[in-house]
């Protein structure tokens, strides 16, 4: 497959990115791992609920009508694969979680701005695609990128999501998606910003931000490369999935 790049840099840095089909996991009851035990705010049935994390724990306690229900609705939407359903406000609650060889990433959303490219990670996330991927481009004091099943920057999930840029800055942390020179050709790869990068403000679709394993992404960033930015030792995201803040 023609190898597509994007996010052109200052003295010519590249990323690369493109679409190809990957086949992906049967949905399960379970989205990978377990919530937080703690009680936030005193619900201890949304303790338990996350505890549990499963389908009929969040439609029970969405039922309840408790001060979580938001984001137990959202966790129904996102185990029961419903994702169309999703609001930006359910979105909102929702977190991103990826255990690399490095250590845990975790990332919110912002669906304020980019409410298509959180559904699709999401989705990803969910039905068991990025597991197992590597970061495939790694140029320190730039990104970190991932999220091509070839594993190569040529690949993508068989489709392509519409850029959607926003208001977002590119901070230090900062997740967004990679693209070809096509705005419209985003789809599965996604970066994650080792530093600012105003250069790229307004021209790439940012949807979360690190909230939890910065040190983890700086880590991943620091590992030795080759050819094509590719690390030399891979660098794994052994599992990804979808929990509630």
């Amino acid at each position: 497959m023609k190898k597509l790049f994007a996010l052109m840099m200052v003295l010519g840095l590249v990323i690369g990115l493109a679409g190809c089909p990957k086949d992906k996991a049967k949905d399960g009851d379970n989205a990978g791992g377990g919530g937080s035990s703690g009680a936030a705010g005193g619900d201890q049935a949304w303790a338990d609920a996350k505890a549990k994390n499963t389908l009929d724990a969040y439609k029970s306690y969405a039922a309840s009508g408790g001060a979580n229900a938001d984001a137990a609705k959202a966790m129904v939407a996102v185990l029961s694969g419903d994702f169309a359903s999703l609001t930006p406000a359910q979105m909102e609650k929702l977190q991103a979680v990826l255990e690399t060889n490095k250590g845990v990433i975790k990332f919110k959303f912002y669906p304020d701005g980019a409410p298509e490219s959180c559904r699709n990670f999401i989705k990803l996330a969910t039905t068991n695609f990025y597991n197992g991927l590597i970061f495939h481009r790694i140029i320190a004091g730039f990104m970190i990128q991932g999220g091509d099943p070839q594993g190569t920057g040529g690949g993508g999930p068989g489709y392509n999501v519409k850029a959607e840029f926003n208001s977002h800055q590119h901070l230090a942390g900062t997740v967004a998606m990679a693209r070809a020179s096509d705005p419209d050709s985003a789809g599965s790869q996604f970066y994650i910003c080792l530093a600012p990068q105003p250069m790229l403000d307004g021209k790439y679709t940012v949807f979360g931000q690190v909230t939890e394993g910065m040190s983890v992404v700086q880590a991943l960033g620091s590992v030795a490369t080759g050819a094509e930015d590719r690390p030399v030792e891979p660098q794994t995201m052994t599992k990804v999935y979808i929990q509630p803040l």
